[in-house]
């Protein structure tokens, strides 16, 4: 259990930054070199486990404090989201228009309109099967974790707001439980009978999205015991450890997806329970690692869509050189995104010509 002197909901946290920089590395490594770290798209996983945790976090404080508003949730996630996927999704658009057959660009196109409605999951779901294009071919395709997380956001503030107006307090986190208890078991009864319906269905993500809300409501409802100022060290090494299992030697234990994802979904647990911990300290607020996690959204869109346009252009798998260039720029491109795009949009008070300058952009 944790106490609110553990973290609080108001303080910045650099060490969060670094673990999204260490979810969002290995993701880039597997997609451009799979042999390297064969299991490295699990840090979308651990990206799930920090949002539940930071989105649920705010939404307390603010019903705490008698200001949340449906609306200024909505407005914010707008401001966050929109601004970087609207610059990928236009430039996509643009190389695909250049660089792409005609089948394919109207396949990128549908892709498009699922990317900015955040249906991107369900899109894919429906083409998964022996006659689709090999994922290499779908410079979108990573836009999946951004429908289930946008997907996750309309739920979550309502039943928030629903159990706290109308409900004890303590009811909160015995509903959340009981909602990810029936997510992860719905996963596991999906994971032998339909793959792919598990990799992509909301219902059977939302459960590492909910352990994220099940830490932020124990941080905010103040339990007695801390372990997190009794342990940190031991913390530390177990969610590092849990997280290298996870993405590395996966295979070597022959473990299924499944088992994976609670590994990695556990190791961000305890990485966000021990803030005091030395390699919280020193390791994931290290300048590095922090800077990568301030850029890791737009870093996250861009690089599959870059590696994916260039096997496309090759028609084979790119050579080495071409995918550490890939990188390469994408790293460039998503640091310029959030220097000249998310950053001074995020300045901005909000008002209703940018929400509606972002929105139509988006429609468009």
């Amino acid at each position: 259990m944790l106490s609110n002197s553990m973290h609080t909901p108001h303080t910045y946290r650099p060490d969060i930054d670094g673990l999204r920089a260490i979810s969002v590395i290995p993701v880039l490594l597997f997609h451009a070199f799979p042999r390297i770290l064969p299991f490295g798209f699990l840090g979308v996983d651990v990206f799930f486990v920090i949002s539940g945790f930071l989105i649920t976090c705010v939404l307390l404080r603010e019903i705490e404090e008698g200001r949340f508003s449906i609306g200024k949730f909505y407005v914010r996630r707008v401001r966050r989201i929109f601004p970087a996927l609207i610059t990928v999704l236009v430039s996509t658009m643009t190389a695909g228009w250049f660089l792409l057959r005609a089948v394919e660009f109207q396949q990128l196109s549908k892709h498009v309109l699922a990317g900015a409605t955040f249906t991107s999951n369900l899109i894919l779901y429906r083409e998964s099967g022996y006659f689709d294009n090999i994922s290499e071919s779908k410079p979108l395709l990573h836009l999946w974790s951004l429908g289930i997380e946008e997907q996750f956001y309309i739920f979550l503030p309502l039943l928030i707001f629903a159990v706290v107006k109308f409900l004890p307090r303590p009811a909160l986190l015995k509903i959340v439980l009981v909602l990810s208890g029936i997510s992860i078991v719905y996963s596991v009864l999906l994971s032998n009978e339909n793959p792919s319906l598990a990799f992509y269905s909301p219902f059977a993500r939302f459960w590492q999205l909910l352990v994220g809300s099940i830490l932020a409501i124990a941080v905010v409802t103040k339990p007695k015991i801390n372990l997190s100022q009794r342990f940190p060290n031991l913390l530390g090494f177990v969610g590092i450890a849990l997280l290298m299992c996870g993405f590395g030697f996966g295979s070597v234990f022959s473990l299924s997806n499944l088992y994976l994802n609670i590994l990695v979904t556990l190791g961000a647990v305890f990485l966000l329970i021990s803030r005091e911990s030395n390699f919280n300290k020193h390791v994931l607020s290290n300048r590095l690692l922090v800077r990568i996690g301030l850029i890791s959204y737009p870093l996250y869109l861009w690089h599959w869509p870059i590696l994916s346009m260039a096997r496309i252009v090759a028609g084979k798998t790119p050579t080495i050189e071409t995918r550490v260039l890939c990188l390469c720029a994408s790293l460039v491109l998503a640091q310029l995104t959030y220097r000249f795009i998310e950053r001074p949009i995020g300045l901005i008070r909000a008002n209703r010509a940018i929400m509606l300058s972002l929105t139509t952009g988006m429609a468009t």
